[in-house]
């Protein structure tokens, strides 16, 4: 048992140091591909932002390797069958939790994706505060605060600044779907609010809330961090994509109900999501300072780890979700796959290890959000291509030759 115990700590000891090394060796590789192209490194945020996807990146694909060597040859290199000890730090630091033993089996992949975060926020910030001193010894911007240089601006001229904004990053049409999903959402939100009254006690109404908030996030957002953050230049192209998931996942899937109807929609609204993310990472890089010189594969591969990014931190809420909230069951331990689910229609029953079955619903949905984060970035780097092509075709014979010689 103290063996078991040893490797159980070296492991999460291993899984913080991959998070705090990554975000530098990430970083690194990001600003040498950078060069090769345009011979000027990542700006600080951008080293921040693109290393600590790779390392997310790192950890998606080891839950994938994991999960098929222990659903296809029997291992358990997931560690579900390790229970953890009544006095382990994790206990120490968040408490007992309400969720019980049958959560368990979750926490060996729960707590490495939680070891690795904190390993990358360690990481990342130590990263942004040493490119800073070096910036303040070179007389450089200081990358911590993204070096925008804010002008001072009346109210008046902010909203007229915000509005020049929205009319260059978005169509009409953006805005006419975002007006169609909010009016959406406050329909469903008072509907539910409704059943609630006359009872009904599984309706989502806190759910609903939040996401009617989120449905004005970029504006929100943009308004609150104006003028230092780097959140205050958000893209409001975000917003577009961020509704997406709205939509389909909010207002379809609890407003409408259909998660609880259609057997595999929540597992659809995993795939659809890993998908929509990779954009709006693309949005959010597009956002920062000198993205126009960020060559489109850095680009796609930043956005890819984006995406990464937001499945851990999602299954690590969901996690915590559960720890903490009575009757919350968001990984869905109790889960009972059916034998016509779709997962099992492609790739069969596999080995079938007992105390597989209760990460079985984690892993499925990391691992379809992991195909739409893949499919989106071979859409997102062909839509770049497309889109480089046709600028260069449009170019004045001028400047042709200029970016020619610079070649």
């Amino acid at each position: 048992m103290t063996a078991l115990r040893y490797m159980v700590d070296t492991q999460r000891i291993a899984f913080v140091l991959v998070g705090f090394l990554g975000v530098f060796v990430g970083s690194f590789l990001y600003n040498a591909a950078a060069k090769r192209i345009n011979k000027k490194r990542l700006t600080d945020f951008q080293s921040f932002l693109f290393g600590t996807g790779f390392v997310y990146i790192l950890l998606i694909l080891w839950t994938m390797v994991t999960f098929v060597s222990d659903y296809f040859f029997g291992t358990a290199l997931q560690g579900y069958n390790i229970r953890p000890d009544q006095n382990a730090l994790f206990f120490a630091i968040f408490g007992r939790g309400v969720a019980g033993e049958d959560q368990f089996p979750l926490f060996a992949i729960d707590l490495n994706y939680l070891c690795a975060m904190f390993g990358a926020l360690v990481g990342g910030i130590t990263l942004l505060s040493v490119r800073a001193d070096r910036n303040k010894i070179k007389g450089e911007d200081n990358g911590l605060f993204y070096g925008y240089r804010f002008p001072k601006r009346t109210v008046k001229e902010y909203f007229a600044d915000e509005v020049r904004a929205l009319r260059e990053q978005v169509t009409p049409l953006e805005i006419v779907w975002w007006w169609f999903v909010r009016v959406c959402m406050i329909a469903a939100l008072i509907y539910r609010i409704k059943k609630a009254q006359e009872g009904d006690s599984s309706t989502p109404i806190l759910l609903l809330s939040v996401n009617l908030v989120i449905a004005f996030l970029v504006p929100l957002v943009r308004l609150v961090c104006f003028p230092k953050l780097f959140f205050g230049k958000m893209n409001y192209r975000v917003q577009s994509f961020i509704l997406l998931f709205v939509f389909s996942g909010s207002f379809l899937g609890q407003g409408v109900g259909l998660q609880h109807s259609l057997d595999d929609y929540d597992k659809l609204l995993h795939l659809i999501s890993g998908g929509v993310v990779v954009f709006v990472g693309w949005a959010l890089i597009e956002s920062t300072r000198r993205a126009s010189e960020i060559p489109r594969g850095l680009k796609t591969v930043a956005s890819f780890g984006f995406s990464c990014v937001v499945m851990v931190v999602w299954e690590i809420f969901e996690f915590f979700s559960d720890f903490y909230m009575q009757g919350s069951i968001n990984q869905n331990w109790h889960w009972e796959p059916g034998e016509d689910m779709f997962f099992y229609r492609l790739f069969g029953k596999g080995v079938g290890q007992p105390g597989m079955i209760v990460v079985l619903d984690t892993d499925i949905d990391i691992f379809l959000a992991f195909v739409g984060c893949v499919i989106c970035s071979l859409l997102l780097y062909g839509g770049l291509a497309l889109r480089d092509r046709s600028r260069k075709k449009n170019l004045p014979d001028a400047e042709k030759k200029k970016q020619m010689l610079k070649a």
